[in-house]
């Protein structure tokens, strides 16, 4: 069995997918991920005895706990008790279908343990889907950078304000002190897991400190495609699936209870850290809240319902406005502003004049047409794969990736 010198517990919430519980957990065990695992298993009876089975075959390999739960647990809930069985100094999150990276994993854990501001931290992460079966070379696998940007304001209201409605990509799944993180997540664990939840879950882990990303490979993220579809909706019943899209999840019953409720905790937990009032604590939070809402919903064109529908050129005012700061914001990394405008030109011209820029948007298709070569260029300065990048021997990550890619395109569609 391997040794905990990370001093780290991974949480696994998992329901009814027994092959992606079986091909992770396999997956750390053959690199002996060094950490405690606990699998928050909410499947129903016919997939336990199979998901126990998975757990039995690596457990001279890995230290697992399996923790169950009835099969209509709520998400945040069962997260918020496998925390609270946590005996290390730091507790990770992962979805059952991603790959946490050693090398990154390390970076992480090397910050948090440096730096006693940082609460929280996590990394680069590429996501991945499969276009197609499996065949020589990479061309059936599509792939993007999923990269975050750190939360490094001292000032606690102003990490509140750096976060974003809906929530990133991938933003749970990192690695925290695990008594802050066990005390964020019981503000919530009686709660139905919403996004309007979520939002405030991620609130108390910032009003303990900063929330960091190191400039490493952290996870590889497995996402859908029309070829593989593997996502359960049913394992968020009030986060997606039932629900549906954001303005159907302010009509939820349990909406205003939550964000004034909500509100009032975090309020009196900044006051127990900062100082201040809570009642002015609180009012403080749910104004940024309710800005920042107000802010996807002019992004989405909301403000148009404000208007008669024979103001025909004030709407295509607004759709001109719309499209123009989509664009801005497709282009400008939020970290370097305008700054970055200038790398970002001079490497779309390269990718143009090279013919990669053609390559790349004869490769894709669909919604993301134009978007992912950009993204790519924001983020990487070229369009080439990031799997082609990280497959390269020459890639300070390769060998971190390569193994969670073996794991992944060998069974890219568990069953």
């Amino acid at each position: 069995m391997n040794n905990n010198y990370f001093d780290l517990t991974i949480v696994i919430p998992t329901r009814n997918r027994p092959a992606f519980l079986e091909r992770c957990i396999k997956y750390y065990a053959d690199i002996n991920f060094p950490a405690v695992f606990i699998i928050a298993d909410s499947s129903g009876s016919e997939f336990l005895d199979r998901n126990r089975q998975s757990i039995s075959a690596v457990s001279s390999d890995l230290s697992v706990h399996h923790m169950v739960f009835p099969k209509d647990e709520d998400f945040g809930g069962k997260i918020s008790k496998a925390v609270s069985e946590s005996t290390t100094e730091f507790t990770g999150i992962i979805g059952d279908d991603d790959f946490l990276m050693l090398g990154g994993s390390l970076e992480c854990l090397e910050l948090l343990k440096s730096k006693p501001d940082v609460v929280a931290v996590n990394g680069h992460r590429i996501a991945i889907s499969a276009l197609g079966p499996q065949k020589e070379g990479l061309d059936w696998v599509k792939s993007w950078p999923l990269w975050t940007e750190s939360i490094n304001c001292s000032d606690p209201f102003d990490r509140i304000r750096r976060l974003e409605i809906p929530s990133r990509p991938q933003h749970l799944y990192s690695f925290y002190r695990t008594n802050f993180l066990a005390r964020s997540f019981h503000l919530i664990e009686d709660l139905n897991y919403s996004t309007a939840v979520e939002y405030f879950l991620y609130v108390a882990i910032l009003t303990f400190g900063k929330w960091s990303t190191v400039p490493h490979l952290f996870s590889v993220c497995n996402y859908d495609s029309e070829y593989s579809i593997t996502r359960d909706r049913e394992s968020f019943p009030h986060y997606w699936g039932n629900v549906g899209s954001r303005m159907a999840q302010l009509s939820l019953p349990d909406f205003s209870n939550d964000v004034g409720s909500l509100s009032r905790s975090v309020g009196h937990l900044i006051s127990e850290i900062e100082g201040g009032v809570p009642e002015e604590n609180c009012e403080r939070v749910r104004e940024i809240f309710w800005v920042t809402n107000h802010m996807v919903f002019s992004k989405k064109k909301m403000d148009t319902v404000r208007l008669d529908h024979d103001q025909w050129i004030a709407k295509k005012t607004f759709s001109v406005i719309d499209v123009i700061n989509r664009i801005f914001w497709r282009l400008v990394d939020r970290k370097m502003g305008v700054r970055s405008l200038g790398p970002f030109f001079s490497s779309l011209l390269r990718e143009f004049l090279s013919g990669r820029l053609f390559v790349a948007y004869r490769r894709l298709n669909g919604r993301h047409m134009v978007h992912l070569p950009m993204l790519a260029i924001r983020r990487t300065r070229t369009v080439e794969s990031l799997v082609t990048q990280l497959a390269s021997s020459d890639c300070e990550w390769h060998d971190d990736f390569s193994a969670a890619f073996e794991a992944w395109s060998n069974n890219q569609k568990p069953s």
